[in-house]
């Protein structure tokens, strides 16, 4: 069977922010790393040196410092969503979603959040959770693509193709280059037959993303 993909939804600009600075990101993960071992206390720079592992793909250091940033600072939903978001990476799913409803508790207009809770509902089973959470996330986002993506997914899944679809174009006319929108668009149109139409979908992504193993089986088959 051909395989639809999930998108990982853009960050979001909220809470707590790292300063704009003419540095790399290693210098980062040295700054915050300074500062939290001067200032341990301090849920600020805790947040950020997350921020700094997790670029570096340290997502288990990552989720302590947002871990230790949350005892300071609970009533913080960017550390929230990143720690669940984290935790999710760690196959540590069942722990992540009290994480997520928090996030969404505290600052309900948090699309970001609500794609990824979206996401993992979806994962876990719990579909018209997914849906409802994904579809609010559209509402709160609708020129992201990657919100509009990862909505087409439940609705695929609910078998509503034909909505599935509009999303995912959708999401192509504000980025023709997004790469998970035009693979699943290709899916749909390969299971409506539409062969010509999905072919010309799945070259376009092996040449956006090369390395994309999904894309290269699905265009084979």
């Amino acid at each position: 069977d051909l395989v639809l993909l999930a998108a990982l939804a853009p960050a979001l600009l909220c809470g707590w922010l790292v300063e704009k600075r003419n540095r790399d990101y290693r210098t980062d993960l040295v700054l915050w790393s300074d500062t939290v071992a001067k200032c341990p206390d301090n849920p600020h720079a805790r947040y950020n040196l997350g921020l700094a592992l997790s670029r570096e793909g340290r997502h288990a250091a990552a989720a302590a410092q947002w871990l230790a940033a949350l005892r300071d600072e609970p009533r913080h939903p960017p550390a929230h969503e990143n720690l669940a978001s984290a935790l999710v990476t760690l196959g540590r799913i069942g722990a992540a979603l009290p994480h997520y409803e928090e996030a969404l508790r505290l600052f309900p207009n948090f699309p970001l959040a609500r794609a990824n809770y979206g996401l993992v509902l979806l994962y876990l089973g719990r579909v018209d959770e997914a849906e409802l959470q994904l579809r609010v996330a559209v509402k709160q986002a609708p020129t992201n693509p990657g919100a509009l993506t990862n909505y087409g997914l439940v609705l695929d899944r609910l078998g509503r193709s034909a909505e599935a679809a509009a999303n995912y174009e959708a999401a192509l006319r504000l980025d023709p280059n997004f790469a998970d929108a035009r693979h699943n668009l290709g899916v749909a149109l390969a299971r409506a037959q539409r062969f010509d139409e999905a072919l010309a979908h799945f070259e376009a992504v092996v040449r956006i993303r090369p390395r994309s193993l999904d894309a290269h089986l699905n265009l084979a088959r």
